[in-house]
């Protein structure tokens, strides 16, 4: 499913954006094993 939140509403889905940093977290160091981002928190942000 892709669900797409308006910049101006990023602020009021903070479990969404959760979800998104250790999505993104899974993908580029779990699978892509770009251990240089790794975080103990297992959220990948930019």
């Amino acid at each position: 499913m892709l669900i797409v939140i308006p910049g101006s509403e990023v602020g009021r889905q903070p479990a969404l954006k959760d979800r998104a940093y250790r999505f993104r977290h899974a993908i580029f160091v779990e699978q892509k094993g770009w251990e240089e981002v790794r975080r103990p928190d297992g959220c990948e942000r930019d």
